[in-house]
């Protein structure tokens, strides 16, 4: 956008040059009268110029009536005499004040060359000093006898001017000497006798000068060589006697040295005899004095599997080595074992990379979860036989973005890794790993299946998305429960968004469990004292699973027990929650979830668990296709019981067709369940919410058959993804251990002890190990650098979206301010915001009536900072040939605070929007 255009404002007439003006130029003659005797100065111009407004029109009438020039070249001069000195001149004119008058004596038109009468040369002058004129090289005879040019007449007039200056000047300067000595004769006695001292002290300085220029002759020069030849002769006899010397001390430190490398010897020599004497098996850890070789390496990653801590491994390694008679002499310090953390965590994924790029068909597994206010996401990759972590970070964010880049960045870390290790091509190992991932496994969210999406075009390839069977549990936990709220018939005590069954089960886990809300001692004591399990009842924290229909059949059991201590007095009343449990679990509707919840546990839940969360190395563990068949004869089975809900009474197979324990005291007392209406209604909703759960997740795969499932390369994938939710769990335990720990230390440390690289390593030889360590002594150095460079940015982009949601939040605030300046609803604006004052309001109100045109503002732009402006006008828009104002928007003039109003740029505002930023203080009017 153009700058705003400023217009000169032209104040000159209380200026010095225009008094000088005045003195000088005012003798301008008539209009009409006769020119031929007068020339026209620049000065004349500037005079009339000033004198009418700064007008050119007039100014050139003037000119050209008074001094008979013409129109046409009196305008062009007299634009060019302004610009060479009122524009040009115009931000420091006083300053420049002499070079104007030196203009103003110039001519400002030739008028064309003719005799004129000579006019009287001489020049009266005061009488204290007689100035000759300026062209004193011209003959006088010259002067008087012959006519003078216009330009000689022009000299002569600028002459009489500077002589009438000049003598001024010096008369002026003659008195200020007058009075200067007045004052100096009026001066006290003590004064002057002051003056006449110093008077005499400069007399005797000037004669001292005299006398010492008088030793400077040549008999004094003469005696200066002298003693300068003395001096060269003493100071070179010193310089010898001091070599020397130097000489001397040089030859006795020489033999002391020779005597001291002597003693060093024998005392060397004596030392190995005082060690071979005392017979002591000394070892040293270190292979260079200064690096720790592979032996104590190894030591300190044992140590770290084994979760000792850091600051106490150096005595355990110093204990130990004294136990089994073993002199060392160091052990290494805390730094040394922190970076030993990392050089195991290097080993980790070189041990993952040589894994990876050996095994087609991998599975690449992801989770994400917020862990003592760390959001970090999990990746591995499995086979068919192990489970290999590859990345434990922490993200800015949760988005399919984080994610994918993430996992781009683990993969691009084990190919540098492999490539590091092996001298191979970086680009040639990324490929290969790529190509050997076949599939995902990740929990069904919307991000995840997003996540995957992204990978999928990001590697330009097809992966298969498979998802985890043990999560169907929880939206399974969760469909009945609200199918058995929408059936309650009575109202509970306890707080909880769940139905009763549900809030008695999570509020009975905080009797058991949390101190404060709960009792844990008093439950406890009760367990002991009905000879029960201590662990009878799980922790249940809201990650359902089987957990909630468990402890459903576990209360059904021991209902009589658990209401006889809640009713004891031995059942403190824990604000409330003793009385509300009490109350919720006599309610026969609670009774009757608590025994649906209890069977469902017993022929789906149950046998759910046994037959999918299963280790890898379990004989149990079924491949991924096959427990889709099997998911498919869990759902015909549960569709076949929804004919008949109370069938599931005489059931003596499960719904994964497996024989039911009989003796089981639970599903024996769950059998015993009241048959009524209530009951099979209960039953119904619960097994149709279950199976509309397994249509629902699993629609990709019921649609095939069992030959295209034998098709997907899933042999690799386990029917789990409890693999992140095990890293996840270790990273909080570590962080609990350790708070002040980095993400990067307890990265390597849960990446090796779930990869098992002590194992791996042992499983070497001994050059290959030592090779390995050897090598990951410099990448954890490097891995260390790239890892807080990485860090540093991710506290940058959380702070920056932390801002942007803030500026977001900020933005709604802003845009219903503005709808109630629109209604202009002010009582409601000084409801909302209660900080504001009368004086803001007032702003607002002028702002909003448009009584605020002309003033200046300081403007705070959270881009740009802060800016200062000038509110211009109201917008005017064309249409058509018409002119429209626009009310509701004003032009705006900014500038930075480096620059002037001049360079002011102009901006479309809404009038609403800057009355909102008065109120929330981005705007102050000036």
């Amino acid at each position: 956008m153009p700058k705003a255009r400023t217009a000169i404002v032209w104040s000159l007439k209380d200026s010095q040059l225009f008094q000088f003006l005045l003195d000088k130029y005012s003798d301008i003659p008539e209009p009409g009268s006769d020119t031929t005797n007068k020339t026209c100065l620049n000065g004349h111009a500037l005079h009339i110029f000033i004198a009418n407004e700064s007008c050119y029109t007039s100014s050139t009438d003037i000119i050209s009536s008074s001094f008979g020039i013409p129109s046409p070249e009196t305008l062009i001069k007299l634009k060019r005499l302004i610009y060479n000195t009122l524009t040009k001149h115009k931000k420091n004119l006083n300053r420049n004040l002499g070079k104007i008058k030196i203009m103003c004596s110039e001519i400002f038109h030739q008028l064309p060359s003719h005799t004129v009468p000579n006019p009287d040369s001489n020049i009266q002058t005061p009488a204290v000093e007689t100035i000759q004129p300026v062209n004193e090289f011209i003959p006088p005879a010259l002067n008087i006898k012959e006519g003078l040019t216009p330009r000689e007449k022009d000299l002569k007039r600028r002459l009489s001017l500077l002589s009438e200056s000049r003598s001024e000047e010096r008369s002026r300067h003659i008195q200020k000497m007058k009075q200067i000595k007045l004052q100096i004769n009026d001066q006290p006695k003590i004064i002057k006798n002051f003056k006449q001292s110093v008077e005499r002290k400069k007399q005797t300085i000037i004669k001292l000068k005299k006398e010492l220029k008088k030793l400077k002759t040549e008999s004094g020069k003469e005696e200066i060589a002298k003693l300068k030849n003395r001096l060269t002769a003493t100071k070179n006899k010193y310089n010898h006697s001091i070599i020397k010397i130097k000489s001397n001390y040089k030859k006795e430190l020489s033999e002391r040295d020779t005597i001291i490398k002597a003693l060093q010897c024998d005392k060397l020599v004596l030392e190995d005899k005082v060690l071979q004497l005392e017979n002591i098996n000394a070892t040293s850890l270190k292979k260079d004095k200064k690096t720790y070789n592979v032996i104590a390496r190894l030591i300190i990653y044992d140590c770290i599997s084994n979760n000792v801590p850091t600051k106490r491994i150096p005595s355990v390694i110093d204990s130990l080595s004294h136990r089994m008679g073993i002199l060392i002499d160091s052990v290494p310090d805390k730094s040394s074992i922190e970076n030993c953390v990392r050089e195991l965590g290097v080993i980790s994924d070189l041990q993952a990379a040589e894994v990876v790029m050996a095994t087609p068909g991998l599975t690449l597994g992801f989770d994400a979860t917020t862990q003592e206010g760390v959001h970090v996401n999990s990746v591995h990759l499995t086979t068919k036989s192990n489970t290999l972590v590859i990345a434990l970070d922490d993200l800015s964010g949760g988005t399919a973005e984080d994610y994918g880049n993430h996992i781009c960045q683990a993969i691009q870390n084990l190919a540098g890794v492999y490539s590091n290790f092996h001298k191979t091509d970086l680009h040639e190992c990324r490929d290969k790993i790529i190509q050997n991932i076949s599939n995902t496994m990740s929990d069904r969210a919307p991000v995840n299946h997003a996540t995957v999406m992204r990978l999928s075009e990001l590697w330009d390839k097809s992966l298969t998305e498979l998802n985890c069977h043990v999560h169907p549990l929880d939206s399974i936990a969760k469909g009945c429960t609200e199918a058995l709220k929408t059936l309650q018939t009575e109202q509970g005590k306890l707080f909880g968004s769940d139905c009763l069954a549900g809030n008695i089960v999570l509020q009975l886990t905080k009797m058991r469990y949390k101190m404060g809300t709960g009792n844990p001692k008093a439950f406890v004591s009760f367990l002991v004292k009905e000879k029960l399990k201590k662990g009878l009842i799980p922790r249940y924290r809201g990650n359902r699973f089987h957990v909630l229909f468990h402890t459903s059949g576990i209360l059904v059991l021991h209902s009589e027990q658990i209401l006889d201590f809640l009713g004891s007095a031995s059942a403190l009343p824990c604000g409330g929650l003793t009385a509300a449990l009490l109350y919720d679990l006599q309610l026969q509707t609670a009774k009757k979830q608590l025994y649906v919840m209890g069977l469902i546990g017993k022929l789906l839940t149950g046998p759910w668990m046994r037959k999918f969360y299963t280790s890898q190395d379990d004989v149990r563990n079924i491949s991924y296709y096959e427990g889709v068949t099997v998911i498919k004869g869990v759902l015909a089975r549960v569709n076949e019981c929804l004919k008949n809900p109370f069938s599931i009474f005489t059931r003596s197979l499960d719904f994964f067709d497996e024989d039911l324990d009989a003796n089981d005291p639970v599903l024996q007392v769950l059998l015993l369940c009241p048959q009524d209406m209530q009951v099979e209604r209960m039953l119904k909703d619960c097994l149709s919410s279950i199976a509309s759960v397994i249509q629902r997740q699993y629609e990709s795969f019921l649609c095939m058959d069992e030959s295209e499932l034998m098709k997907l390369e899933a042999e690799s994938a386990r029917s789990h993804n409890m693999d992140s939710e095990e890293v996840v769990g270790m990273f909080s335990a570590e962080k609990k251990r350790a708070p002040s720990a980095t993400v990067c230390y307890i990265s390597s440390k849960v990446r090796s002890k779930k990869n098992k690289t002590v194992a791996y390593l042992d499983s070497l030889t001994e050059s290959a190990r030592k090779e390995r360590v050897e090598w990951a002594m410099g990448a954890a150095r490097i891995r260390r650098r790239a890892n807080k460079v990485r860090s540093s940015s991710v506290n940058e982009e959380i702070v920056k979206r932390a801002e942007q949601k803030a500026r977001e939040s900020e933005k709604r605030e802003r845009k219903q301010i503005e709808n109630l300046l629109r209604k202009e609803d002010f009582d409601r604006i000084r409801t909302e915001m209660k900080d504001v004052t009368e004086e803001t309001l007032t702003n607002v109100v002028d702002i909003l009536s448009g009584n605020i045109f002309g003033r200046l503002i300081c403007h705070y732009w959270f881009d740009e900072g802060a800016h200062c402006g000038r509110i211009m006008r109201v917008k005017k828009e064309w249409k058509g040939k018409k002119v429209v104002y626009n009310k509701d928007v004003y032009e705006v003039s900014y500038w930075s605070i480096e620059e002037d109003e001049s360079e002011g740029v102009d901006y479309d505002m809404n009038k609403y929007e800057l009355a909102c930023d008065v109120l929330f203080k981005d705007l102050t009017l000036m």
